[in-house]
């Protein structure tokens, strides 16, 4: 299929060589006579990029990304799991890294347009992720659903101090935990917070979630790996107002005793990844994690 539309993402903010490539990069695509699109939300930020410069640019709201053919991510790991949540569509995502870490980023800055060039020649691979979603629950009512890509994290919202969660899985009490948090990470997430609290690096391949304890009161809490088809519920054992129920990192909402917290996967809910040939999973964690 050819690909005839090109939405671009940036990440939220940029150094003084991120103009430049933007400006480039949507010279490149309008020269091969695609039609590019940004979402009108980032209006502003392309106009203070371009400047003087003659826009070529659609403006779009984000339910029109799911009609474009490719969608480009210019920014860190962080850039494209806010996209991915928005999405959640087969639409391919070309993810170039301008952040720090960029382990689920495939592409460098350097290597774009060679990459870009066979994408749009239908010559790349496509890897497709599922996404996972948490429902927060009150009185038996939804009060709270996302979906995310990285991990849900409960934890305190003002002082620091101990507190017990009760964790189910498929309708069984699993354990009881006292610490300061708990993340429930996906495979891609593992090397997140999840990795930083003591918990294992898992393969994305392996379909699983993995339960990380945050300090916990206990030498006896380490991380548990179950299988993506479980369904994990969390409840608070105490009566207190000020937990935070924060998803990917990037969205956060209160929870109280009240609350029962469901995580599960979602097979039907997905997106697509453009694959670096260039790039394997084992090659990136020992670039990121055991840099010579």
């Amino acid at each position: 299929m050819k690909m005839q539309n090109i939405a671009i993402i940036l990440k939220p903010d940029w150094n003084s060589l991120f103009p430049n490539v933007v400006i480039n990069l949507v010279k490149w695509l309008v020269r091969k006579k695609i039609k590019v699109h940004a979402l009108s939300k980032e209006r502003d930020n392309f106009k203070s990029i371009f400047n003087d410069h003659q826009l070529h640019l659609k403006y779009i709201d984000s339910k029109e990304l799911k009609k474009q053919n490719l969608i480009i991510s210019l920014g860190g790991d962080g850039t494209i799991i806010g996209l991915c949540r928005l999405l959640k569509s087969s639409v391919p995502i070309f993810g170039v890294n301008w952040g720090r870490l960029g382990f689920i980023t495939e592409f460098s800055a350097e290597t774009m347009y060679e990459h870009l060039s066979d994408t749009l020649n239908g010559k790349s691979e496509y890897s497709k992720v599922s996404l996972s979603k948490v429902v927060v629950e009150r009185s038996k009512k939804i009060i709270f659903q996302e979906y995310f890509i990285n991990d849900v994290v409960l934890s305190k919202s003002n002082i620091s101090r101990l507190f017990a969660v009760s964790i189910e899985c498929n309708n069984e009490i699993m354990q009881q935990i006292s610490g300061d948090g708990l993340i429930l990470s996906t495979p891609i997430g593992s090397t997140a917070y999840s990795l930083a609290a003591g918990g294992p690096i898992v393969h994305p391949q392996v379909k699983s979630f993995i339960l990380s304890p945050i300090c916990p009161h206990s030498l006896l809490h380490r991380p548990i790996v179950v299988p993506a088809d479980f369904e994990i519920c969390v409840r608070l054992e105490e009566q207190d107002r000020h937990i935070t129920l924060t998803v990917d990192g990037q969205v956060i909402f209160e929870i109280d005793h009240h609350c029962l917290v469901k995580v599960s996967s979602t097979p039907r809910h997905g997106v697509v990844f453009v694959k670096n040939p260039d790039r394997t999973y084992f090659r990136t964690m020992r670039e990121k994690f055991f840099p010579k």
